[in-house]
C-alpha cells in the first residue's frame, strides 16, 4: 500500500513538473532531458494534464452559465412584475374655467377620464431581452445578435444587466416624472 501511495506522489509531482515546464514554453524533448524520462511519457501525461484542464474549463463555463442565468431569471422577473404593476385603470383630471353668460361669474368644470392601460411596452421589451439572452447563453439561437433584431448581443453578463437595470430605471423615473406633472 505505502509503494503505491509513493508512487502516485511520484506520478502527481512529476505531472506538476511536466505542466510547469509546458507552460513555460518548453518542448516535450526539453521536458523529457530536464526530468530525465522518456518522450512518450512526457506525452502521456501532457494528455492526462491537458484533459484535467479542459474538465476544469468546462466547468467554469458551466458553472459562469448558471450564475448568468440566475441572475437572467431575477431581471425578467422584475420585469415582468414591474410591467403587471403598469397595467391598470388610469384616471386624468380635468380643470378649466370657464366664464357664465350673462353673469360673468367663473365656474371651474372638471373632468374626469378613466381608461385602462395595457401596460408599459419598455417592461416586455427588457423580458424579452432576457429570454433572447437565455437562448443565446444556452445555444438555441447564434451568437452575437444583432440590433436589427432588437435583441441585445451576447456579451458580458454585467453589461447586458447593466443595460437592462439601466433601461428599468428610466422607464421608472419617467413614470415618476409623469405622475408628478399629472
Amino acid at each position: 500500500m505505502k509503494k503505491r501511495n509513493s508512487r502516485m506522489t511520484e506520478l502527481l509531482k512529476r505531472r506538476e513538473q511536466v505542466a510547469k515546464l509546458y507552460l513555460e514554453g518548453r518542448t516535450i524533448r526539453q521536458i523529457a532531458q530536464d526530468l530525465g524520462v522518456s518522450i512518450g511519457t512526457v506525452h502521456a501525461d501532457l494528455q492526462y494534464i491537458e484533459k484535467e484542464w479542459a474538465t476544469l474549463a468546462e466547468q467554469s463555463v458551466s458553472k459562469r452559465k448558471t450564475d448568468i442565468l440566475a441572475k437572467l431569471d431575477l431581471i425578467e422577473k422584475m420585469a415582468y412584475e414591474a410591467f403587471e404593476k403598469s397595467q391598470g385603470e388610469i384616471v386624468v383630471e380635468t380643470q378649466r374655467a370657464r366664464t357664465k353668460a350673462g353673469s360673468g361669474a367663473k365656474e371651474i368644470i372638471k373632468q374626469e377620464v378613466r381608461s385602462m392601460s395595457p401596460g408599459d411596452p419598455r417592461y416586455l421589451q427588457i423580458v424579452g431581452n432576457c429570454i433572447s439572452q437565455r437562448a443565446k447563453l444556452i445555444g438555441l439561437l447564434p451568437k452575437g445578435g444583432s440590433s436589427e433584431t432588437g435583441h441585445l448581443p451576447v456579451i458580458g453578463f454585467e453589461v447586458v444587466a447593466d443595460t437592462l437595470e439601466n433601461e428599468m430605471n428610466e422607464i421608472s423615473e419617467s413614470d415618476n416624472h409623469d405622475a408628478t406633472d399629472a
